[in-house]
Order: structure tokens, then sequence, then C-alpha cells
């Protein structure tokens, strides 16, 4: 099992999800969350996911920093 932020649901079954690590990184790829513990999103594998992989929630982010992952996703994308 792995953490993984819900980036945009589609419908009931289907979600852009961005997959969650413990190392903290500073480069254009990585953006660090401030929850405990301590973790980062990698935006460089957006990957799409069945709601079926979900098997708890574990912690919820701002909206501001929600808003600094979309902006990241954004200017990664042509």
């Amino acid at each position: 099992m792995r953490p993984v932020l819900i980036f945009k649901k589609f419908n009931k079954e289907i979600f852009w999800g961005i997959p969650l690590t413990r190392k903290i990184k500073n480069n254009i790829y990585y953006i660090n969350l401030e929850t405990k513990p301590e973790s980062s999103a990698i935006i460089s594998q957006i990957r799409l996911l069945d709601a079926k992989r979900l098997s708890h929630k574990i912690n919820m982010i701002d909206k501001i920093k929600f808003f600094e992952i979309k902006e990241k996703f954004k200017d990664l994308t042509p």
C-alpha cells in the first residue's frame, strides 16, 4: 500500500492520484507537504487509479497547498 493524494475525481470509480513519499527533495517534481508524518507529492508520477485501491483516509491537506500543487502541475504540462 502506498499513500496517494487524490488530485482529480472523474466518477465514483476513477481518479487521478499523485503518489506521496517520505523523502524530502527540492526540485520541480516534488512538493513538500506540511503533514505528519512529513511527506512530498511526486507530481511527475501522476496516474489514473481505480477507487478500489483506496483502503482508508490518512490525512488531509489545506486548500492553499492543494492550489499550489495544481499550479505546479499546470506548469509541467505543455
